[in-house]
């Protein structure tokens, strides 16, 4: 089984990898594992039965994996199964060759693989373009949290020689405030993942500040590294660590990164990368951690490096994710941060508690600093204050990534066992607690959710005075009337996180008007296709956050209905409007009266009243008021007002269908006054629930029509739109764009007749 083989004054040991199974071996089955294959498998499978088991009670309490791979780790460590002391010696006595060895290897190798990942998600773009607050908090986040190295030498006398001597205590205490006071990328950017809040602004500001500070602690560890070498190991050693270093940075910037943008360079849009070039991109990275290691240096410095000058997205970021990510965050990841854990020892935090004490205030006491120190810029800046704490939590987030650090210091005996198992625990609580602060904390929603108010004062006071009031055509509407802006915005994303570039965008343009696809797609000839539901959930969200109004576009592609020619106008487009009642419906009429001045567009008000509706509910008065302009037909000639009494959900859906051929277009909003039996019995039937009960009828695969419809929601002021397809072919854009803007107040529904837009944008 374990070989020993003497040559010369040599000792070489192996052991063998596959053994001959249990059935060759049923009188001593435990001879199996002194085989490392099945040696590895049973550890495998061990660390994800308890992360399985420890994972279903925690989920219940929104606690998140991550905790539940370190309670794993915990559980197999020395305080129940034991199964490193265990694994020990099974295969050779050689510590090479020790039991653990494969199972360190893929430990270390998913730290490597993570940490790689992760950064090359993370953008650069973002980080560096995002002004002075990320950088102001990244440099003082660094800096301030050394501030608790003038603590190191309090209660020095009290420290017990048989713990640790006093020199190697003072260095443990050094060891904590450098390992508290970094922050390290991977472990925000996988918080803000968890989160979903990684490409909003929040979470923007995170990531820059982050690798502001980033740099410096990379620059840092280099220096300690190599300054370590120069004290206890030779002057020379050093200077050769300082000359490998500036190589791997030239080889890295002037070697490496062209031939990375060459490789995207030559790949073709719409084509993936070739596997040949992202083998050679992962097995680079393997390279630079042997090359630091061959340097005493940390491994993790060289996957991080190389990392950095991989562009995120398509065609090479995207496709390291695709291959590799979900391997690295399922299986490697898992064993990493188990086996990590597995080293923690709680009973020797309580034989040791007295001496561990000053460690652990000291670790709370650099979180205070830290917390001060990451919000006290962003309250300068004039940040609100519940995000300047979740920017500061969010920064102050301890996690697995710093198991790196951790464990690098025990290994160099900088740290105790006590002192390494208090840690753990440390970043135990941190990843149980603060997502779940952060998530209470902190709701992009609130921050985007729009509100009702009144029109500007400064509207009313210059209205009066504008040179074009009492013109029947404003002179300056009249020339900005069909003008369209097309702005292009292009953003590479996550299709879970889409929402936040969306609304980003939205908010930072004033947009008044979102148009996004219904995900549903038909032929030309109007047959159903296929249904996208990653188009459907970022639909869903959008609903959710949007910060304006949100048109669902139903393109059934071309429009069926001939140019209907009268004797005095030309219509291009028949648009119908069709209206029950609420909020939704009322922001819908509002969107069509502003196409009545449009010659090449005909509008059509279809109400359908039910024969029951109480005359004196806030929602019918309201409904009515909106109507009132359009009954008359001397003040509205250019829009048409048609009511038809229904009397049951039957005659709704009839209505419906007989509408869907009369009309190119159809406007309708996404919710209606549910009250009554008449329309939530159909919301059983419902297919699409974004696009609410009318919307999916007309969205329906059955449904023999050419029909385009858009659909509004004005909860969030949000709509579904097939309308704006039709307008913009009108008016000469061949391609409808994701965010639609007219310049005017947020809300389309409380503009003013006399308050115009000078152009209409699509952005």
């Amino acid at each position: 089984m374990n070989t020993t083989t003497y040559i010369g004054d040599c000792r070489i040991s192996f052991f063998n990898i596959s053994s001959q199974g249990f059935w060759d071996n049923l009188k001593s089955p435990d001879v199996v594992f002194g085989y490392s294959l099945p040696l590895l498998e049973i550890q495998i499978i061990l660390i994800f039965f308890c992360i399985v088991m420890s994972h279903m009670f925690l989920r219940c309490i929104g606690i998140s994996q991550i905790a539940s791979y370190m309670i794993a780790g915990i559980v197999l460590g020395p305080q129940l199964f034991d199964v490193l002391e265990k694994s020990s010696g099974k295969l050779s006595v050689d510590p090479a060759l020790d039991g653990i060895a494969a199972l360190r290897c893929i430990s270390v190798f998913g730290t490597l693989m993570f940490t790689f990942l992760m950064t090359v998600r993370t953008s650069r773009r973002v980080a560096f373009h995002s002004g002075k607050l990320p950088v102001v908090i990244g440099i003082v986040s660094f800096f301030a949290p050394l501030f608790g190295l003038g603590f190191q030498n309090f209660f020095s006398d009290n420290i017990d020689p048989h713990y640790m001597p006093l020199t190697k205590a003072l260095g443990e205490r050094t060891a904590i405030v450098i390992t508290q006071s970094s922050i390290l990328l991977p472990s925000t950017t996988y918080i803000l993942l968890e989160l979903k809040i990684i490409n909003s602004e929040l979470g923007r500001l995170a990531l820059s500040a982050c690798v502001i500070n980033d740099i410096l602690g990379i620059f840092s560890m280099i220096v300690a590294s190599i300054q370590a070498t120069y004290i206890h190991v030779s002057h020379a050693t050093a200077y050769r660590d300082i000359v490998a270093v500036i190589i791997f940075f030239l080889v890295v910037f002037l070697v490496f990164k062209p031939m990375v943008q060459w490789v995207i360079d030559r790949t073709p849009e719409d084509k993936p990368v070739e596997d040949m070039y992202i083998h050679a991109v992962i097995i680079t990275a393997l390279a630079s951690a042997a090359y630091f290691v061959f340097f005493n240096m940390k491994y993790i410095l060289g996957p991080l490096m190389i990392s950095i000058i991989i562009p995120e997205g398509p065609p090479l970021g995207s496709a390291l994710e695709a291959k590799f990510e979900r391997l690295t965050m399922n299986v490697f990841l898992p064993i990493s941060i188990t086996f990590s854990a597995m080293r923690c020892d709680g009973a020797r935090i309580l034989s040791e508690f007295n001496d561990i004490f000053f460690n652990i205030f000291l670790t709370f006491l650099i979180l205070v600093i830290k917390l001060v120190a990451c919000l006290a810029p962003c309250l300068y800046y004039k940040l609100p204050l519940s995000e300047s704490l979740a920017v500061s939590f969010i920064l102050s987030y301890k996690s697995f990534a710093d198991f790196v650090l951790y464990e690098a210091v025990l290994d160099d005996t900088y740290i105790s066992q006590a002192t390494y198992s208090f840690l753990i625990l440390y970043s135990l609580l941190n990843a149980g607690i603060v997502p779940t602060i952060l998530r209470r904390m902190y709701d992009p929603r609130r921050k985007k959710r729009l509100r009702d108010h009144s029109i500007p004062t400064i509207v009313v006071l210059t209205e009066p005075r504008l040179p074009y009031r009492g013109y029947s055509s404003p002179p300056c509407e009249a020339r900005c009337l069909e003008s369209v802006t097309v702005t292009t915005f292009t953003a590479f994303s996550h299709e879970n996180l889409m929402h936040e570039d969306i609304c980003t965008l939205a908010l930072d343009k004033t947009t008044s008007m979102i148009v996004v696809p219904s995900g549903r797609k038909w032929t030309v000839d109007g047959l159903f296709e296929s249904d996208n539901t990653a188009i459907r959930h970022l639909n869903q969200s959008l609903l959710d956050r949007a910060p304006c109004s949100i048109g669902i576009l139903v393109d059934r592609g071309q429009f069926s209905r001939k140019s209907i020619v009268t004797s005095k106008k030309r219509y291009s487009i028949d648009v119908g409007v069709l209206f029950i009642g609420g909020k939704d419906d009322r922001e819908a009429l509002s969107l069509v009266k502003r196409m009545k001045n449009n010659p090449r567009i005909r509008v059509t008000v279809i109400r359908l009243v039910f024969d029951h509706e109480i005359e004196s509910d806030w929602d019918y008065i309201l409904d009515n008021e909106g109507l009132k302009d359009l009954k008359s037909t001397e003040d509205n000639k250019d829009i048409d007002y048609i009511e038809r009494i229904v009397t049951s959900s039957v005659e709704v859906v009839k209505a419906v269908q007989l509408l869907a051929e009369e009309y190119d277009l159809m406007v309708v909003g996404r919710d209606h006054d549910m009250t009554s039996q008449d329309l939530s019995g159909l919301m059983e039937w419902v297919e699409l629930p974004e696009l609410g009960v009318i919307g999916d009828l007309l969205a329906a695969r059955d449904l023999s029509s050419k029909l385009n419809s858009v659909f509004l929601n004005p909860s969030f002021h949000s709509f579904t739109l097939s309308l704006a397809s039709g307008i913009l072919r009108t008016l000469g854009c061949p391609k409808l764009t994701l965010v639609c803007k007219v310049e005017a107040t947020p809300c389309l529904s409380s503009r003013k007749k006399h308050v115009s837009s000078t152009a209409r944008n699509i952005v």
